[in-house]
């Protein structure tokens, strides 16, 4: 039996636009330690508060995210080409090919920028910066958060 994918039912929901939930994993991580920590955003919304404990500190902020309406690469010229093509085993005769072309391509259609600023009631502050991709409801993005010092953290994000 074939199946189609996404299943009818959440097709069904998708196409409704009764999806109101994104869940998006962001996890900070010290690359000279290894600690981390996680917490989850809803994608769906763009915007909202967000806190997560990191490094004994319990942070709380806001984030936001905005999409990249992407470029268009284009390219347009006159081709002229010439060559030899043979002629049933006895020879070669002289070709000529001649007209416009023209390329569109679009680059990064679905990916955008987010970033969140972050205090903690220590006074401590992280400031979280990513770039992110998106393929339908799959959203995975790569980032750094600097503390006030300027240490560098690295941060991912990943929909469920």
């Amino acid at each position: 039996m074939r199946r189609s994918w996404p299943p009818a039912p959440a097709l069904a929901l998708l196409v409704a636009g009764c999806v109101t939930s994104l869940p998006m994993d962001l996890t900070i991580i010290d690359p000279q330690s290894g600690q981390f920590s996680r917490t989850t955003i809803d994608a769906v919304k763009r915007s909202g508060p967000i806190a997560v404990d990191f490094q004994g500190e319990h942070y709380e902020g806001q984030w936001t995210a905005i999409r990249d309406p992407g470029l268009v690469s284009s390219s347009f010229g006159y081709n002229f080409a010439q060559g030899q093509v043979p002629i049933g085993g006895t020879g070669t005769a002289p070709v000529y090919t001649q007209g416009f072309m023209s390329q569109s391509q679009a680059l990064r259609p679905d990916s955008g920028f987010a970033a969140a600023n972050l205090t903690s009631g220590g006074g401590k502050t992280l400031r979280c910066e990513l770039r992110f991709n998106s393929a339908g409801y799959n959203i995975s993005g790569l980032g750094v958060c600097r503390d006030q010092s300027g240490r560098a953290y690295d941060v991912q994000a990943a929909t469920r």
